[in-house]
C-alpha cells in the first residue's frame, strides 16, 4: 500500500474514533496548570496531520525517500496518534493511563512528524 493512501485509512480510523468519543474529555495536570481537552478536537488535530503527511507523501511520489525514515516516522506516528485516542476514549481506565503516558505520546507524535520533514527535507538534498 502507498504511504499516501495509508495516512488517508489512519485519518479515516482516528476521525471515526474521535467521533465515538465526541462527549468525552481529558483531564491533564501539568506543573500548576489544568487542561481540558475534548476528544473530539484532539482526533481532529491529529486526522488533520495524517491528511497534511497523505498530501506530502502523494506530492512527493516522484523523490525517492529514505525507507528507514519513512518506516519510523508512520510506525511511530500510528501508534502514537492511535493511543492518544483510545487513551483518550477510555479515560475512566484512569487509575492505568494518567496524563504522562498522553503527553508522552504527544511528544512521540510531535517527533515522528520532525522525522518525515527531514526525511522530506534530505530526499529533495540529496536527490536520492
Amino acid at each position: 500500500m502507498r504511504r499516501d493512501k495509508f495516512c488517508l485509512l489512519i485519518a479515516g480510523f482516528i476521525f471515526f474514533f474521535a467521533i465515538l468519543g465526541h462527549g468525552r474529555v481529558v483531564d491533564l495536570q501539568m506543573h500548576d496548570t489544568y487542561f481540558v481537552l475534548g476528544v473530539f478536537q484532539i482526533g481532529c488535530v491529529i486526522s488533520f496531520m495524517f491528511l497534511f503527511n497523505a498530501l506530502q507523501y502523494y506530492l512527493l511520489s516522484d523523490v525517492r525517500l529514505f525507507h528507514c525514515l519513512s518506516f519510523f516516522h508512520l510506525a511511530s506516528a500510528v501508534f502514537s496518534g492511535l493511543s492518544i485516542i483510545i487513551i483518550a476514549i477510555f479515560e475512566p481506565l484512569s487509575f492505568i493511563f494518567n496524563s504522562a503516558y498522553i503527553v508522552t505520546l504527544t511528544l512521540v507524535f510531535i517527533v515522528s512528524q520532525i522525522v518525515a520533514l527531514l526525511n522530506f527535507s534530505l530526499s529533495w538534498i540529496f536527490k536520492k
